[in-house]
């Protein structure tokens, strides 16, 4: 979404992970503070579109069944729950509360 804001994350990391696919993320550089770099692969990892296509082309089954488990094993941990529906219903909740 911006490239310019370094601090944003957007929910499209996790329309990925919630529909099963391994993201390819550009965007904020720091990603890995909250999120695993286990769970994406990384365009920055690369030089340039043509060497991430041939890592992609090569990828073999298991790597691609790694990472999603790590996405599983990521959406399941209490790190994640901060971007749950759960805990943004609450949030808003509490401050609706406390509003009164």
């Amino acid at each position: 979404n911006s490239l310019n804001d370094q601090e944003y994350i957007s929910e499209k990391i996790f329309d990925c992970f919630s529909n099963g696919v391994v993201p390819i993320y550009l965007g904020s550089k720091k990603i890995n503070e909250t999120i695993p770099k286990n769970t994406m692969i990384l365009f920055s990892d690369f030089k340039n579109f043509k060497d991430l296509y041939e890592y992609l082309k090569s990828m073999k089954k298991d790597k691609y069944d790694e990472i999603t488990n790590n996405i599983q094993s990521f959406l399941k941990s209490k790190k994640a729950s901060i971007y749950s529906i759960n805990y943004f219903t609450e949030l808003i909740t509490k401050q609706i509360v406390s509003d009164l």
